[in-house]
């Protein structure tokens, strides 16, 4: 090939390139043209929504949505994100008359209903709502700035006819898991308290008795607080004497949030047959469900945590085992093989071990003594089997084992004060006399 040719050929290919280039550019302009509001759904700080003379203004302040008018308070966050998304880079379902003669036949000569966006930047959108489209599920509708009439879909109409109601939040308390140290729940009908602090990474009972409770339902209990939402709000910023008719002066639940350098209280009350709460960080008086009541009035003995120990078994990496005259020491090595070091060495059956540690795991109370007094009644001062495992993180935990009694066995965690009774099959996983039993043996090769 000559060199006049690849220069044709070259030609060519720019024109073509420039071609695509062009069609391109011609693409994003028709498509840019579509957009009824170019705003990015971040760049939207303020939004109206107008129907009639009522007017609904919510505004973002400190990164969270709040309603200004006509009452203020907080907005329900997911709420207006949600309809921030549908008018952000807003493009129509169809455009119907780019120039109309006539609005009233949409019902866009003086419309109702409006919703205006503002940006950081100060710019500004107001679409406006007519009639149904003919195909009913869609809705005439204009840039108050343009002539041109399109068609939104009803999903749209329908976030331009939210109430404040519809927009408020109706959390009676706003907190982050994060940010709580603890919390209680004084319930004065029945004379009972719970309370609970936050102390490396696990919840702690302080009252009424010290002692560790169940992460996972003292969570749900915490939960249960944080996502309290009123069915309906009877009246905003009450009087002390709406809070006294509501019963709510002297609750008869009364829950305080401790956090970092603050505190939050709600109460709950009873009128009639209805449960009504009320916290300051709201500042309304809700109608709630009594499924809430139910949901925070769990009894001690449930939410208190029976297990022996509460540790994650594949984070144990050495152990520390005392008994039948013996000690023994066990590690894992870098490949995650158990191995005796002390008295002995040897590789040990990780099956053996894993049974071991998933033992003392799942091992649970049948009774909790609190005030065992004398441990020698419990064979605890001189210990059969004394168990001390060591997590990769964290404090070792230190576990005693003591006299058997009727199929069950005394075991105290050197952690706490109290002591706890378990069934010997519990033990049914610990080793037998002797940890030689756990040797690993290499299975010989069977001969042809």
């Amino acid at each position: 090939m000559n060199v006049k040719k690849i220069v044709i050929l070259l030609v060519i290919l720019a024109g073509l390139i420039f071609g695509i280039y062009l069609a391109n550019k011609k693409q994003e302009k028709t498509e840019e043209a579509k957009i009824l509001v170019n705003l990015k759904s971040d760049e939207i700080v303020k939004i109206k929504l107008t129907e009639g003379k009522r007017k609904i203004v919510v505004e973002k302040k400190d990164k969270s949505w709040k309603i200004v008018s006509p009452i203020k308070t907080n907005a329900d966050e997911v709420i207006v994100e949600r309809i921030v998304s549908d008018f952000s880079e807003l493009k129509p379902e169809k455009t119907v008359d780019k120039n109309p003669s006539n609005l009233k036949k949409y019902g866009l000569e003086n419309p109702e209903r409006a919703i205006t966006l503002y940006s950081k930047t100060g710019e500004k959108y107001t679409i406006l709502f007519g009639d149904k489209g003919p195909l009913g599920d869609e809705y005439y509708a204009k840039l108050k700035s343009s002539p041109k009439v399109v068609l939104l879909s009803s999903m749209k109409r329908d976030d331009v006819m939210k109430t404040v109601s519809d927009l408020r939040d109706k959390h009676l308390v706003k907190v982050e898991t994060g940010d709580v140290k603890g919390f209680s729940i004084n319930n004065t009908k029945e004379n009972k308290i719970l309370e609970f602090k936050r102390a490396d990474e696990r919840w702690f009972f302080l009252k009424p008795k010290k002692c560790l409770a169940n992460e996972s339902k003292t969570d749900d209990l915490l939960f249960s607080i944080q996502n309290l939402e009123a069915k309906d709000i009877v009246k905003d910023s009450p009087s002390e004497k709406d809070l006294s008719e509501y019963n709510l002066k002297d609750p008869e639940i009364k829950i305080i949030i401790n956090l970092k350098d603050s505190k939050k209280e709600l109460f709950v009350s009873k009128k009639g047959e209805d449960y009504f709460a009320y916290s300051k960080d709201s500042n309304f008086i809700g109608k709630i469900n009594s499924t809430f009541v139910d949901d925070i009035s769990k009894d001690f003995k449930e939410l208190r945590e029976k297990k022996v120990a509460v540790f994650s078994g594949y984070k144990i990496n050495k152990i520390e085992f005392t008994g039948y005259g013996k000690s023994y020491l066990m590690e894992k090595d870098g490949n995650g093989t158990w191995r005796l070091k002390k008295p002995e060495k040897f590789i040990l059956q990780d099956e053996k071990v894993s049974d071991f540690i998933s033992a003392i795991e799942d091992m649970e109370a049948k009774e909790i003594i609190d005030e065992p007094g004398d441990l020698r009644q419990y064979g605890l001062d001189k210990p059969s089997i004394k168990v001390k495992l060591y997590p990769e993180d964290g404090k070792p935990i230190v576990l005693l084992f003591g006299k058997e009694k009727d199929n069950d066995i005394f075991v105290k965690n050197q952690e706490f004060s109290y002591i706890f009774k378990v069934g010997t099959d519990s033990l049914d996983k610990f080793p037998k006399k002797s940890i030689i039993d756990w040797k690993f043996k290499e299975r010989k090769k069977e001969e042809d």
